[in-house]
């Protein structure tokens, strides 16, 4: 996939995932529970989506597609949460990512706290 392609696509996700959860906003009762199940169909396609990209390619590094593109990237892989392995594997992916100052470690941070707020409770 080129650049600006990957870039392209990483930017219509996230709108796209954005315009979901922004339409259940003001819900409340069973308009809001079919909404929220589109959001979950999004996030689900996204997750896919954002696994092939990453098995074919590695995480989109900052330096490779921009730090806009980066940052949805961080988006996908942060609604991931009903695919708890693949949200694994993208949170492994960005931390070596932000480690090479390639991804925002800021952003990382919050992976970093929903990947551990999904694990539950240490023994």
């Amino acid at each position: 996939m080129e650049t600006s392609d990957l870039q392209a696509e990483l930017e219509r996700r996230a709108a796209l995932d954005q315009e979901a959860r922004r339409a259940v906003d003001g819900w409340s009762g069973d308009p809001r529970t079919e909404l929220w199940d589109v959001v979950n169909e999004v996030d689900a396609d996204n997750t896919r989506w954002l696994l092939k990209v990453v098995t074919e390619h590695g995480w989109p590094r900052m330096s490779d597609v921009g730090e806009e593109a980066a940052t949805n990237a961080w988006l996908l892989a942060q609604h991931a949460d009903k695919q708890p392995e693949d949200q694994l594997l993208f949170h492994r992916l960005m931390a070596a990512a932000t480690e090479a100052s390639e991804a925002p470690s800021r952003l990382f941070a919050y992976l970093e706290d929903r990947v551990r707020t999904n694990a539950g409770p240490v023994d």
